[in-house]
């Protein structure tokens, strides 16, 4: 991932440059992977990124980069009884996956 800010070539692992510290400008993919703003598609498992539309995917990557999540009532509830189950078994991490906050919003 290249730096915005001093053009330094990160990994595609980092979410932040390991040069200056600047916020790299990353799509995550439902997999997982971290892809360049400039990807079509997900470097780990080849899904599109964004379909086509009207507005661009820059124009369209831009207006999400400064949505903050908001959550429900119901959705923060789920959150939590999902920590709950997790945490009451035996194989738990102590948190919920990112597959159960992904099934939030299907």
């Amino acid at each position: 991932m290249i730096c915005s800010s001093c053009s330094n070539d990160n990994p595609r692992t980092s979410l932040e440059c390991l040069n200056c510290g600047n916020k790299l400008n990353v799509i995550r993919c439902r997999c997982g992977f971290f892809n360049s703003l400039m990807d079509s598609y997900c470097g780990s498992c080849g899904k599109q990124l964004i379909k086509s539309s009207g507005i661009s995917r820059i124009q369209r990557l831009e207006s999400n980069i400064n949505t903050v999540p908001s959550f429900s009532e119901q959705e923060l509830m789920r959150i939590i009884e999902i920590q709950q189950i997790h945490s009451q078994s035996e194989h738990s991490t102590n948190s919920a996956t990112q597959t159960d906050i992904d099934k939030l919003f299907e």
